[in-house]
């Protein structure tokens, strides 16, 4: 299992409870640009108008930067999303997303809590004073991928994946690479080719594997599964998503073909490592609230779901 650094963990799981990020790539539909950069000055508010600092331009709760993230309210075509970047590209854990809020609104004017994001958990005070980042009750795993672009990067080493879904109604791209001494495999899962109500298209896989050292069982090889595979069923986006009536069509179900993988029941503490997380300890209850102090308000929750 690979291990990502819990301080990182920790602002991946927020935002899926709570904000969003996005790209910046302008199009009839706003489609964003995932470059790990501001869409406007990097102080939050989308570029409107301001001087940055820890919070957005008007000062909400939910708008903030510091070294390691940047959350700003995006506006586009009569549409508000929540954007957000961790770390960069560069790092052992980045993510860059935007998720559309649950309604329109361009401005909010409530201070303490934000505009819901399309993506379920508990907002207000109960978001603003809740400590354990990995529960259901926080959003994990909820979020309406039709309303969402999100790219995320792990690197370990010689271990490195890419999650992207550059399209609002399209399905991700995956692609792995692992390198070794005498060893190099890449493997690409292609699923933008359908969206979230086609459950019998499949995407494309290919894999390539290179094996120049002679110490490896069966020796030298050169394996590219399109080229050398014999018969190959995928399944990979072959799956749906049904929204449900919840905030923005958020904790909907999630159908596949081959699969009966419960998003919902996934136990995410798993990910959590105590020597990473010295703050914690991964221990997250009463007793710890509170130790995040200093981080200002959208540290805090910001109040957005």
């Amino acid at each position: 299992m690979v291990r990502i650094n819990k301080k990182y963990a920790l602002l991946a799981l927020l935002p899926i409870c709570s904000f969003a990020l996005i790209m910046d790539l302008p199009t009839s539909q706003a489609e964003f640009t995932l470059n790990f950069q501001p869409h406007g000055d990097g102080g939050g508010d989308g570029g409107r108008s301001g001087d940055g600092g820890s919070r957005g331009s008007r000062g909400q709760d939910w708008e903030f930067a510091d070294e390691d993230m940047v959350q700003e309210m995006v506006f586009e075509n009569g549409q508000e999303y929540y954007h957000v970047i961790i770390k960069d590209e560069y790092q052992d854990f980045s993510m860059d997303f935007y998720i559309k809020t649950a309604s329109g609104n361009g401005y909010y004017d409530d201070r303490s809590t934000g505009p819901a994001s399309s993506s379920y958990g508990s907002g207000g005070d109960n978001l603003r004073n809740y400590e354990d980042p990995f529960t259901f009750e926080s959003g994990n795993g909820s979020g309406n991928p039709n309303r969402m672009y999100m790219r995320m990067i792990i690197n370990d080493g010689g271990f490195e994946q890419e999650f992207l879904k550059a399209k609002l109604d399209k399905k991700p791209i995956i692609t792995q690479t692992v390198v070794d001494t005498g060893f190099h495999d890449d493997v690409v899962i292609d699923m933008s080719n359908s969206n979230y109500d086609q459950i019998n298209v499949a995407g494309s896989v290919d894999i390539h594997t290179v094996i120049t050292d002679a110490a490896f069982p069966g020796g030298e090889s050169d394996f590219l599964l399109s080229r050398d595979g014999g018969q190959v069923d995928v399944s990979a986006g072959k799956f749906t998503y049904t929204p449900s009536s919840e905030i923005g069509g958020s904790l909907g179900q999630y159908d596949y073909t081959d699969s009966d993988f419960d998003v919902y029941s996934v136990d995410w503490l798993e990910f959590c490592e105590p020597s990473q997380n010295p703050q914690h300890d991964c221990n997250f209850d009463s007793s710890s609230r509170g130790s995040r102090g200093g981080r200002g308000g959208g540290w805090d929750g910001g109040g957005s779901r």
